[in-house]
């Protein structure tokens, strides 16, 4: 007898685990607020497409096969055909550059290669055209700290370079 309670007791402890996810793979989850189907979603994992995919409260909570997103489907939900579309993550980035944006007086470099020699001619030429108030910053754009300032004799930093063509009230300012 005992040894039957036991083989009980291991069966009913294989077999337990296995109905309880079985139940819970079985389970509705509560309907989504999107779904979206027939499209072909990029996933940046394995497999790297999907066919559909499920929002609830603003978050991925499927993404897989048109037959695994139904489960999400409700009276309320917004289904979505993409017509084969292609899906991408997105990125919300709210980093901008105004001062690109409304050309105002300035000087653009467009991340030319120049020795300190041609960006004191450039930027004095910047000076004579918009001639800054005294005590105004006369911006130039697009510098590349990378992109050659090869010094020479005359022009060995660019502290030097820049210092020779500003007026004494109105500095220069690389960006």
């Amino acid at each position: 007898m005992r040894n039957l309670l036991r083989l009980l007791g291991l069966v009913a402890a294989a077999v337990l685990p296995v109905t309880a996810a079985a139940s819970a793979e079985d389970a509705v989850p509560p309907a989504a607020d999107v779904v979206l189907t027939h499209a072909r979603i990029y996933t940046a994992a394995e497999p790297p497409f999907a066919g559909a995919l499920a929002i609830q409260e603003g978050k991925l909570v499927y993404v897989g096969d048109a037959g695994g997103v139904q489960r999400y489907l409700g009276p309320h939900t917004r289904s979505i055909d993409a017509g084969g579309r292609l899906v991408v993550p997105g990125l919300v980035d709210s980093h901008i550059h105004p001062l690109d944006i409304v050309k105002g007086k300035e000087c653009d470099l467009n991340s030319a290669s120049k020795t300190l020699r041609q960006l004191a001619t450039f930027v004095q030429a910047c000076v004579r055209r918009f001639r800054p108030a005294p005590g105004k910053w006369l911006f130039v754009h697009q510098w590349s700290s990378t992109n050659d300032n090869r010094p020479d004799a005359d022009y060995p930093t660019l502290r030097v370079a820049l210092d020779k063509t500003m007026q004494r009230s109105s500095p220069p300012h690389l960006t």
